[in-house]
């Protein structure tokens, strides 16, 4: 044996591999992502459960790769790779089977995708499919029924390549370089986490490279230990006391980060992501010196939640969009009690019913063991065990026939695309051929207002005997407060032609139903547009001398921005327009921020009103698409007959 050889590591536990604590940890992650998706953003900081898994993970298997090096002067990546197989892929095999046969049955959008889905699943590639879909992990629009496979795609190449990496560095380097190599490619990958969520915030989170740093702060962690013997052993008498300080400070970090740490927030990927990780990197290294901490945090149910963390992960989120789908209760963004509810129940249901019978067999027996096994039962057992086996094969057809089915009938895009695609094509046709159209509608629009009063003198002669109750000054008076308040309320709305109309793919949606009620309205909206680049927009239309009477901005769908962004609109405009801000109707947990900011802000400045969007569609979400955002027809005329109201509040 060479040097590396007989380096030492962390000793074994009572268990080979078992870390008291961990367990604890695994249910801490695995609640928290299952929260932050149930709840609606209750729990704003859950996604960095994931980020907990990742250093759990790559502690773990830098430490058991290190082990067998240590024991038996070699890595086998054939048994490694094969442990890891039979750890994973029982429970992934029966989650896409079930979920996906499941999803056959409620079409709808809930299939859109399911092909590179299923793709991405099986063969650990789901965050780069993701990516080239340009599909969204905050996103609703389509709400992938696998998109949480994302991460355990990160983890399975991170076990791929890094046995590989870790022979390497273990044969051709010292202990501190190795720990300065992988401590590098660390920083190299939140740094690149940094950089690319200033572009493109959806191909930092799922990338591997830029979402790697905690699977190697986890192996640090590992290779750290290994190189210091003294690091596992039973501290001195006085020392369990301060570690336990620490861990209840760490772990506090950890559950504020859940608390508070929003996902749509620079500071996430700015280093919230990357605290979460070296947090529970230093929880780790309590636990392994001080042994009670570890049993403290599996003490209770927290144990039986972690060992079935994964089974849990798996699970909770096509369930989730499932029920969802089933319900009509909320939107997977925002689900309802109910819908809420069910989905935890039944996932617990599934993971536990999937360890018992699927993966802890095979898990011990390995594949062929598990099915010997399984035949074996049949052979000697009561007829009732043969029976079972029959239907358990012909349940299991069924579903692989119902899941083919599905998959070839799943839709192309979601209902919220359709309708996102609708308003880019209404808005495109009025773009190249608008002025036709624009001619047209106003008469039809007009007629009944305004224009109706000039065709009768012209055509009718009724006009003339008007004149005789004329010198009566009594029969004026009566007539004269009609008239008045309709002049009044038609002025109130001004012409398409004196609209500028800036937002998001949520006016995109409703371009069609606002071209109809507004003829000649200018729409100057794009998909994922957020508040922060109104101001710019505006900007640009005014410079162009192409910035009209009435300026609407219906952005804040994709995010928040502070006053002064909302003010400088206001300004931009000036004091001879008038701004309506369209608020924000949806399940994201901004938007309640984003709504209480419009108020505020148009309350202080007299040329600017709320258009009145979110009050007005509430009572009809079938006027939504399923992701309770993006408005179908009926819910674009909606739309409009807010923005009108809105006119009519305007100085």
């Amino acid at each position: 044996m060479d040097a590396a050889t007989t380096e030492r590591v962390p000793p074994a536990p009572t268990a080979p591999g078992r870390v008291a604590g961990l367990d604890g940890l695994r249910a801490i992650a695995v609640v928290a992502v299952v929260l932050f998706h149930v709840t609606g953003g209750l729990l704003p900081g859950g996604f960095i459960g994931v980020d907990v898994f990742f250093v759990i993970s790559g502690f773990l298997i830098t430490t058991l790769l290190l082990r067998e090096r240590a024991a038996n002067g070699r890595i086998s990546f054939r048994r490694f790779w094969a442990r890891r197989a039979r750890r994973l892929l029982p429970a992934l095999a029966i989650v896409l089977l079930v979920c996906t046969a499941a999803g056959a049955l409620v079409g709808g959008d809930v299939l859109v995708g399911i092909g590179w889905q299923l793709v991405g699943g099986a063969t650990f590639s789901f965050n780069w499919l993701a990516i080239a879909a340009q599909a969204d992990y905050l996103g609703a629009t389509s709400p992938e029924l696998f998109r949480n496979l994302w991460s355990l795609a990160i983890e399975e190449q991170f076990y791929l390549a890094w046995p590989l990496l870790l022979v390497l560095l273990l044969r051709a380097f010292a202990p501190v370089v190795r720990l300065w190599a992988v401590g590098y490619a660390a920083a190299l990958s939140s740094v690149a986490m940094v950089v690319v969520a200033a572009d493109d915030p959806t191909a930092a989170y799922y990338g591997t490279g830029t979402h790697a740093f905690g699977l190697l702060i986890g192996a640090i962690l590992a290779l750290h230990l290994g190189r210091r013997p003294e690091a596992g052993g039973r501290p001195p008498a006085s020392r369990p006391a301060t570690r336990g300080v620490a861990a209840a400070l760490l772990l506090g970090v950890i559950v504020g980060l859940v608390l508070v740490l929003d996902p749509a927030a620079g500071l996430a990927y700015n280093g919230g992501m990357l605290a979460a990780s070296l947090a529970t990197a230093g929880l780790i290294r309590v636990v392994v010196a001080e042994p009670a901490v570890g049993r403290v945090l599996d003490a209770g149910p927290m144990r039986w939640i972690g060992v079935r963390s994964y089974g849990l992960y798996l699970w909770h989120w096509p369930v989730l969009v499932l029920v969802t789908a089933v319900l009509g209760s909320g939107t997977v963004a925002a689900p309802g009690p109910l819908a809420a509810s069910v989905a935890v129940l039944l996932t617990v249901v599934a993971a536990t019913a999937s360890f018992r019978w699927v993966e802890t067999p095979v898990r011990r027996l390995g594949f062929r063991g598990a099915a010997g096994a399984v035949a074996a039962a049949v052979r000697r057992g009561a007829p009732v065990r043969t029976a079972s086996a029959m239907v358990a094969t012909a349940a299991a057809a069924a579903l692989m026939a119902t899941a083919v089915v599905g998959v070839a009938a799943a839709p192309e895009r979601s209902s919220a695309a359709a309708a996102i695609e609708r308003g880019a094509a209404a808005v495109g046709a009025d773009a190249t051929g608008g002025p036709a159209p624009a001619a047209e509608a106003p008469a039809p629009v007009d007629a009944e207002p305004a224009g109706g009063p000039e065709p009768e003198p012209a055509a009718s002669p009724e006009p003339e005997p008007a004149p005789e109750p004329e010198p009566a000054p009594e029969p004026e008076p009566a007539p004269a407060p009609e008239p008045e308040p309709e002049p009044i309320a038609a002025a109130a709305i001004p012409a398409g032609d004196r609209i500028s109309a800036i937002g998001d793919s949520v006016m995109l949606a409703a371009a069609p139903e606002l071209q109809r009620r507004f003829p000649g309205i200018a729409i100057d909206a794009s998909v994922s547009r957020q508040m922060r680049e109104g101001p710019a927009v505006v900007a640009a239309l005014a410079a162009a001398g192409r910035l009209r009477s009435y300026v609407v901005v219906g952005l804040g769908t994709n995010g928040d921005g502070p006053d002064s962004v909302y003010e400088q609109i206001i300004d931009i405009a000036g004091p001879d327009r008038r701004v309506v801000f369209v608020d924000v109707a949806g399940p994201m947990s901004w938007t309640a921020t984003v709504n209480d900011r419009l108020a505020r802000v148009s309350g202080a400045n007299a040329t600017a009103t709320v258009s009145g969007w979110r009050a007005a569609v509430a009572p009809h979400p079938e006027a939504l698409a399923s992701d309770g955002t993006h408005p179908l027809a009926p819910g674009g005329a909606l739309y409009a007959d807010a923005l009108a109201a809105a006119f009519g509040r305007l100085p």
